[in-house]
């Protein structure tokens, strides 16, 4: 069971930290990218959702090889797809409200939401998706 003191502030300011930050801006770079080439073609939360899908299969190869050294399986990435649902959750919402409520341009909310949500997100596949221990 994790506890506040195996959530300390010091555990965001790591090598791994970094590098899964590293990670996500590539993955975020590769979602706004597609997310901006599919909505020439679909509405704008559903090409959302296809470039999530497209730069999480990204993020997942950079995180096993450069991060967690492990050999990239089905299972880790199953399991690095569920770390990302509460992630994915959250963002799909705030995608949808301010593009299809507020009608905010769609790059700068594709943008604005590939930052939210990293510690969560790191927590969640560093012990769950990869099997390290905080």
């Amino acid at each position: 069971m994790l506890t506040i003191k195996d959530v300390s502030i010091k555990k965001f300011f790591s090598k791994d930290f970094a590098l899964f930050v590293l990670c996500g801006g590539v993955g975020t770079l590769t979602n706004v990218v597609c997310s901006g080439l599919f909505s020439s073609f679909h509405h704008p939360i559903l090409s959302y959702g296809l470039g999530y899908g497209v730069s999480l299969a990204v993020t997942y190869s950079l995180n096993a090889k450069w991060i967690f050294q492990q050999k990239r399986t089905w299972t880790s990435f199953a399991k690095f797809v569920v770390s990302y649902l509460p992630n994915f959750l959250i963002l799909f919402t705030f995608v949808s409200v301010l593009i299809g409520v507020f009608g905010w341009n769609r790059f700068v909310v594709y943008v604005l939401a590939g930052c939210l949500g990293l510690p969560l997100t790191f927590i969640l596949v560093k012990v769950f998706a990869f099997g390290h221990h905080l």
